[in-house]
This record gives C-alpha cells, structure tokens and sequence, in this order.
C-alpha cells in the first residue's frame, strides 16, 4: 500500500516534463500556471530523508543541487559572450532535489523561489555582453544581451528541511510554492527504518511515465474548478489556514488532479480526478499549519481514506502491517487532529476520514 506521502512525492517527480495547468475561469478565460508539483519535506534526521534523496539522484531522476552560489547555481556568461552553465541546468526535465533550503543566502534564495514558480529567473550582470546569446536545450532556455541574463529551466522541485518555521517571508514564500509534508518520527520509527528500510519509495517507473507526459498541458473546466472550490472550502472550515495559502492549495490540488488526468490518458481534469486529489488535502492543511505526523501514522490514514466502507483496528494491523500498539498511537493522533471520525457497530468501533463541515 502506498502511503498519501509516497504518492505526492511520486507525482512531484513524474510532473518535472508536462507542460502547463489551465484552469478556465468563469468568464471562458484560462489561467495558466507551471503543471510541475514542488514538494517541501520537512523531517528531522533518522527518517531517511537524505538517503532518499540519493537515490533520487542515483536513479538519474533528480540533481541533488551542491553549489549554493549564484554563478554555480544559475551560471554566468563572460562579456565575450560565453556561457557559463550552472547545476540548475542539469535538472532540466527531472527534478531539483535541494537537502537543506537554508543552506542559500538571499539572493540564491529569490532566485529559486523564482524557478520553482515561474520557471525563470534573471540575473542584472556589472557589465554588457558584446555578442548576445540564445541558447535552447530540452526544458532549459539561456538568453543574454545587454546586461541581462536569463536563465528558464522546467523541472519540479523536492525540497528537504530538518525544520521549519515559517517567519519569515520567504519562509511563507517557500511553502506557498509547495505541498508542504511536515513528518515527525519517534523510536519506534527509526527501529523500523532500520529493520525494513527506508518508509521514502517511489515506483521504479518514474522515468516512463515522465516521457509519457512530455509538453502535454491540461485542463481544468470551469465546472470542475468551481466543484473543487465546494470541497475545498469544507475542508477549510476544520483548519485556520491563512488566507494566502488558499489560492495556492487550490492551485496545488488542480496540479495533482492534473497530473492524475494525464496518467489516465485524459488532458482534461474530472469530478473523479478532484475527488481523488481530495484526500491529499487535509496533510497539505496541516502542513501549512506546521502539523507534523509520523510515517506511520500517515500509513495508517491511507488504510482510513482507502476504506470505502471504514475500517476497524483489526483490519488497519492486517492492512498495514504495523504493530497493534502503533495502530493504535496512530488512531488516537488522527483524532486528536479530527483527520478521521469513528463510529460504533455494535461491538466493533470503524474509522472513517473526516471529509469536511457541510
């Protein structure tokens, strides 16, 4: 069973190729937005998270991004005209895999704020280039004249933090432009990770769904957008999520319902589609609100959304796998959080999530 936390980052990385999200607005406009999905995962250390990273890396899925400075991040061009490339260009078509945010100073950070929005950045250089340059490559663009250099590369981004905060503006600027999956972990955990291995997966078939979904864009209808705001807005009503985050995990639902319309060979998004992005949303609530949950436990809530009929505890160990005593620390976090519900059958207690306040 795949958890919700393995399957948003699995759609993270199959997003770096599409094209571009159009969602049509109620005047028959569209707005256009990037198609990729960031993802911000915030653990501290004994989850495995730097280890799935590399294998992100090994498996030439992602580039883990090393240089923290503008030249090598971005590249440069000299005043002759040649161009320096920078890492960021290598992870055109696949994913950024950045371990520790912090780690950039200001401008770095500005600029890849930049990229995993937009999709661009420009540098202002100290001197005019003689010869401009236009250089093309697959997902990537280069373009310098006067004393300009601008620097397009379409990729998705992974993002890893041992901590986060969210003080700052940029802090908010980062997690506005991600699904935000806040982990926590506990002995338990990191007897687990070591017994069974990293709890961090992702299908093996990456690679091919990624040249499947090459420069395809994909559509939201206004009908659909319009239904997608209805349960989004019920959702809304459990968690006090700051108002500019709402737009933009509107927009972020659309991208995963898009990316799920694509699979299914489909470049227009459904009422199915949304319904299915729908169960992804209350971690991206507590996200935005700095929750964390265990893998675990996390587990344990996909067994919940998964049962279309509830769950009691028994059928949650048999589903999961889990020890008895961690299904039932993960059951008693989940309600304490009101993710799901419980209801009573005679002698026998199901589970079921909480879909939202009507």
């Amino acid at each position: 069973m795949k958890s919700l936390a393995q399957e948003v980052i699995e759609y993270a990385l199959v997003s770096s190729t599409v094209g571009k999200l159009k969602i049509q607005k109620k005047n028959g406009g569209w707005f256009k937005t990037r198609g990729q999905i960031n993802v911000l995962l915030t653990a501290p250390f004994g989850v495995g998270k730097s280890a799935f990273f590399k294998t992100v890396e090994e498996a030439d899925l992602g580039e883990i991004i090393t240089d923290y400075t503008m030249p090598g991040l971005l590249g440069t061009i000299k005043k002759s005209g040649e161009v320096i490339k920078g890492q960021i260009i290598r992870t055109a078509g696949k994913t950024t895999v950045i371990d520790e945010f912090q780690k950039f100073g200001k401008k770095e950070k500005e600029a890849l704020l930049s990229l995993m929005e937009d999709q661009f950045y420009t540098r202002i250089m100290g001197y005019k280039i003689a010869v401009p340059v236009v250089e093309k490559g697959k997902f990537y663009r280069l373009e310098a004249r006067e004393n300009f250099f601008r620097v397009e590369v379409r990729s998705s981004f992974l993002i890893g933090a041992m901590y986060f905060h969210k003080r700052t503006t940029e802090d908010k600027a980062l997690m506005s432009r991600t699904f935000p999956l806040i982990l926590d972990v506990t002995a338990k955990d990191a007897y687990r990770t070591f017994l069974e291995g990293n709890s961090l997966r992702y299908d093996p078939k990456i690679a091919k769904y990624r040249e499947k979904l090459t420069d395809l864009d994909v559509e939201v209808p206004y009908k659909v957008a319009n239904y997608l705001v209805r349960q989004y807005e019920q959702y809304a009503t459990n968690y006090q999520l700051e108002t500019g985050f709402i737009m933009r995990g509107l927009t972020e639902i659309s991208r995963i319902a898009g990316i799920m319309a694509l699979l299914n060979g489909s470049t227009e998004v459904t009422v199915d589609e949304i319904d299915r992005a729908m169960r992804f949303v209350p971690l991206q609530m507590l996200g935005y609100n700095l929750n964390s949950l265990t893998p675990a436990t996390i587990e344990v809530y996909t067994a919940i959304v998964e049962a279309k009929d509830g769950i009691n505890q028994s059928e949650l160990i048999s589903k999961t796998g889990l020890p008895r005593m961690t299904v039932f620390r993960a059951i008693k976090e989940l309600l304490l959080k009101e993710l799901v519900e419980q209801i009573k059958v005679g002698r026998k207690v199901y589970y079921y999530p909480r879909r939202g306040d009507e």
